[in-house]
């Protein structure tokens, strides 16, 4: 009843704020932080070599709990996938979304399974994991070590992999929500613990 008290309140409050000229949700605000699209916020991170940064792990997490919220989900599935397919001759974002797609497909809802699971999806990442910015890296001889397409093709093959089997994906998703039970159970323990003026007493 919490859950939905609260996807309720969040619904309410995004409404609230396109009405009154504010129309970016949270989970947007935070995508534009770590996954710009706009032209002007991606030249500004390459002249700083910002795009280099890593999407923070805290931020990671919050994107795949949100995941589980009807308004966020499709929101952040969109803005993954229109980096993947516009921004294709950005090696560096393109990596940052296919990393953050696998988390998700890992910890974050069945809604990101199944989405990604469409076959023109499933066969547009069979092709990154296969041909992404090959040619562009061949093509020059002296590009040996400079293969910046690589670490795209090698998560985007890990995605098909999970995709591809039922079972190690099934066995992924159980592993992480054991550990997310096991860290919030600690958290929980830690917070109940009494403190050292308390046992004085």
């Amino acid at each position: 009843m919490n859950k939905v008290k609260a996807l309720f309140d969040e619904v309410v409050q995004i409404v609230k704020s396109a009405l009154e000229g504010e129309t970016k949700t949270p989970a947007e605000r935070i995508l534009d932080e770590y996954l710009p699209i706009e032209d002007n916020v991606l030249s500004a991170l390459t002249a700083r070599n910002s795009q280099l940064t890593a999407i923070p792990t805290s931020v990671i997490i919050d994107l795949a709990s949100r995941t589980y919220n009807v308004v966020d989900c499709p929101c952040i599935q969109e803005r993954i996938w229109e980096i993947l397919i516009d921004h294709q001759t950005n090696p560096n974002l393109m990596k940052k979304a296919l990393n953050l797609l696998h988390y998700l497909l890992i910890n974050g809802s069945e809604e990101v399974v199944s989405d990604t699971r469409a076959p023109a999806r499933a066969s547009f990442l069979s092709d990154v994991a296969t041909t992404y910015n090959k040619h562009e890296f061949e093509q020059y001889e002296f590009s040996q070590n400079l293969d910046i397409g690589a670490g795209a093709r090698k998560t985007a093959a890990d995605i098909n992999a999970l995709l591809e089997n039922d079972e190690a994906l099934l066995q992924a998703r159980q592993e992480a929500e054991a550990l997310h039970q096991k860290l919030a159970l600690q958290g929980l323990r830690s917070t109940n613990r009494p403190t050292d003026d308390e046992t004085r007493h």
